[in-house]
């Protein structure tokens, strides 16, 4: 029944390697900086999920996989699972800001319908 989760909470878990949500997760926020600098290699959003906040998996190098569940109205997979978008408005059909990119990304191609691309969406950890 996890509602928000905090900045900072998890930061620097370096054990933290997978984090998964059920799909009727009441998980609605996840705040600045939540994750940055973990280990996480897969995450999956619930479909109440509605807001990701900018750096909230900045500096995590191995995220490679993240699932959208398909009840959540607000993020979508593209790009062959390479990039997360969302909405900057709730209530538009459109997804038009680019909120992660997977870190193993080699070649992306924008969609036509992308306005922004949130802060960290590109970020790698610098060591």
């Amino acid at each position: 029944s996890v509602e928000e989760i905090g900045k900072f909470c998890f930061l620097a878990c370096k054990g933290l390697v997978c984090v998964n949500f059920p799909d009727d997760s009441e998980l609605r926020s996840i705040n600045k900086f939540a994750f940055s600098e973990t280990s996480i290699k897969k995450f999956s959003i619930p479909g109440n999920l509605r807001e990701l906040h900018d750096g909230w998996c900045s500096g995590v190098s191995n995220l490679n996989y993240i699932s959208v569940s398909e009840k959540n109205r607000c993020f979508s997979v593209v790009d062959n699972e390479q990039l997360i978008v969302g909405k900057s408005d709730e209530s538009s059909e459109i997804f038009d800001v680019v909120v992660f990119a997977a870190r193993n990304v080699i070649d992306v191609v924008i969609p036509a319908s992308i306005r922004s691309i949130s802060s960290f969406a590109f970020s790698l950890r610098i060591d």
